[in-house]
């Protein structure tokens, strides 16, 4: 288990009823939280008001590649400033890579 899917697991979010974020957002979140040196991480908390910028989203698309094995442009970040909004596209991309690998 890597170092980011065990903060992933530990890792939680204000309105989440069980405390605990899972998959994608998970992960999502526990990047933020390392990124940001915060212990929790709210999903709907905006990349810029936590003191994002482009240097720290070139870092995060890093670490979200590695962990998720996905392509993550920086771009992509940006335009979906929250961990809800990027975890959801992040899911979305994961899951149509894995229906065309199917194909």
């Amino acid at each position: 288990m890597s170092e980011y899917s065990e903060r992933a697991e530990n890792s939680t979010a204000a309105d989440e009823s069980d405390g605990a974020r899972t998959g994608t957002a998970g992960v999502v979140a526990a990047v933020w939280c390392e990124l940001f040196e915060v212990p929790r991480i709210d999903p709907h908390d905006d990349f810029f008001a936590l003191g994002g910028h482009s240097m720290l989203a070139v870092r995060m698309a890093s670490r979200l590649r590695t962990e998720l094995g996905l392509r993550v442009p920086v771009r992509t970040i940006l335009e979906n400033p929250t961990v809800d909004g990027l975890s959801r596209l992040l899911a979305e991309a994961a899951e149509s890579a894995t229906d065309s690998a199917g194909d």
